[in-house]
């Protein structure tokens, strides 16, 4: 069986199955990327005592001590 009469799919044809399959790896790499830079929730909350402590509504020995309960380094 041949395709197009026997030459192939020609330059269209492979301006777009290359065009498909940069559009495929580009999303993979972006849904890569997004999950990569979400932050976890641990993150969110060590944030939330850091500008807590920047703004003095805590002392630096009840910052250590929520972060320890959160388990964060």
């Amino acid at each position: 069986m041949h395709w197009y009469g026997g030459y192939g799919p020609g330059w269209a044809g492979m301006l777009f199955m290359t065009l498909a399959t940069l559009a495929v790896v580009g999303t993979v790499v972006a849904f890569a990327v997004v999950a990569l830079r979400r932050p976890t929730r641990g993150d969110d909350a060590v944030r939330t005592l850091e500008l807590r402590l920047a703004r003095g509504e805590i002392d630096e020995e009840e910052f250590d001590r929520l972060r320890r309960a959160l388990g964060a380094r």
